[in-house]
């Protein structure tokens, strides 16, 4: 698995729709203290073991059930129904710590698989990464929705201060992403939507391009 630091050039995560749109996806991750979802003896499969904060998915299993509704307990290391064998990619790109983070990630196996399973914070490109996160800090903010991932898509939007014209322009481009399709009522909501994505604007890229030399490599916070 190639994790850490990023293969090729930063400019591989601006997915272009209908080109390269179709391979690796991009997931929102909790920082979160690694001895509240580690074991003892997990030193030895994460690098991040012993940091402060270690990033992890929002699945919680409690009662023989997890959030997402399914009855098999997620795996503890990625706080996802995949486990770190499942991954062949992992790198942490848009970095809002000690919130959150917005990491690229490939999976061994179906993506579109895990891409539509419920509770999960999947996208293909970033523009709808982006569009799912705002739209999680609107149902937090004015639908009183507490969830872990409202609260912390909150905490991430906040600290990334994303400049107004570019949320502008996600918000009035992008088609709706799974929250606001979920109320709406559509029997669809985890699926992609067939609406035609925009491509990154020139001033979304320029500010990618920015994060993408700022964030850190896992276990480097401090």
């Amino acid at each position: 698995m190639s994790i850490g630091n990023p293969f090729g050039d930063h400019e591989g995560y601006l997915k272009t729709i209908n080109n390269t749109d179709n391979k690796g996806m991009f997931i929102t991750a909790i920082f979160d203290d690694p001895k509240t979802f580690m074991n003892g003896y997990d030193f030895k499969n994460r690098c991040d073991y012993n940091s402060r904060k270690a990033a992890h998915g929002f699945h919680k299993f409690a009662n023989g059930i997890c959030n997402c509704g399914l009855t098999v307990e997620p795996n503890n290391l990625t706080g996802n129904h995949f486990s770190l064998e499942d991954i062949s990619a992992l790198f942490n790109v848009v970095d809002a710590y000690p919130a959150g983070a917005i990491l690229y990630i490939e999976l061994n196996n179906d993506e579109d698989f895990y891409l539509t399973q419920r509770g999960n914070t999947l996208t293909r490109t970033l523009q709808e990464q982006l569009r799912f996160l705002i739209e999680w800090k609107y149902a937090h903010e004015h639908l009183d929705n507490n969830e872990q991932i409202a609260v912390t898509a909150t905490e991430i939007i906040n600290l990334l201060a994303i400049p107004q014209s570019i949320q502008n322009w996600i918000l009035s481009d992008v088609p709706n992403e799974k929250v606001n399709r979920f109320l709406e009522g559509r029997t669809d909501a985890l699926q992609r939507t067939q609406e035609a994505i925009p491509d990154l604007t020139e001033e979304l890229k320029e500010w990618l391009l920015n994060q993408f030399k700022q964030a850190k490599n896992f276990g480097e916070h401090e």
